[in-house]
């Protein structure tokens, strides 16, 4: 597989991912020509994300073609820069709350997907940084306020969300979810800084 066609393949694919919400972004404003456009910003965070999984990943052996066709956790971190492009549309939409309601409900429909499809339930509101892993993804849940800086992975059943049930970020001026820095690997019995 060569870049180009990578590339290509993964904007068709981001493409795809977005077929499906594009009735509620046409009914909340959103141009049709902006989708072409919004697949393509994802595409090309997701190309970087693919190329740090085959790297790092020892089983991938460095094989692009391997990770695209093979690997569901992939998927999930497409379908969430997918999701986080849609997500942040809704700063242009506040003053008109159905549609900002729309796009929030576009962006979540994308990674409700997602998560049944590869069992990584990634919110659309997380900053997650440039080259991000997720490795057998499975039970992985990284919820709305986490920041995730760039070069991190994240091994199966890690779970970067509240501190309680019902706890709201609103109290006490308090974050909800967690802040990664740069270049953390995290599973479920240790971060590695």
């Amino acid at each position: 597989m060569t870049e180009s066609s990578l590339r290509s393949q993964i904007r068709d694919d981001a493409s795809t991912i977005l077929q499906p919400v594009t009735p509620a972004l046409t009914a909340a404003g959103v141009s049709g020509t902006r989708f072409s456009a919004m697949a393509a910003v994802a595409a090309s965070s997701a190309t970087e994300d693919i190329h740090a999984l085959a790297g790092r990943d020892a089983a991938a052996k460095a094989s692009i073609a391997y990770v695209y066709e093979s690997y569901l956790s992939f998927g999930a971190v497409l379908a969430y820069r997918v999701a986080n492009v849609v997500h942040r549309l809704q700063s242009e939409f506040l003053s008109r709350s159905v549609s900002a309601r729309l796009i929030a409900s576009a962006a979540h429909s994308i990674t409700e997907r997602a998560k049944v499809e590869t069992g990584v339930d990634i919110h659309p509101g997380a900053q997650i940084g440039r080259r991000f892993v997720v490795d057998h993804g499975y039970g992985t849940v990284i919820g709305e306020q986490v920041e995730i800086g760039d070069d991190c992975y994240c091994l199966q059943n890690v779970i970067l969300g509240g501190r309680s049930i019902g706890y709201s970020s609103g109290l006490h001026g308090t974050r909800r979810h967690p802040r990664l820095g740069h270049r953390v690997e995290i599973d479920r019995k240790s971060t590695r800084l």
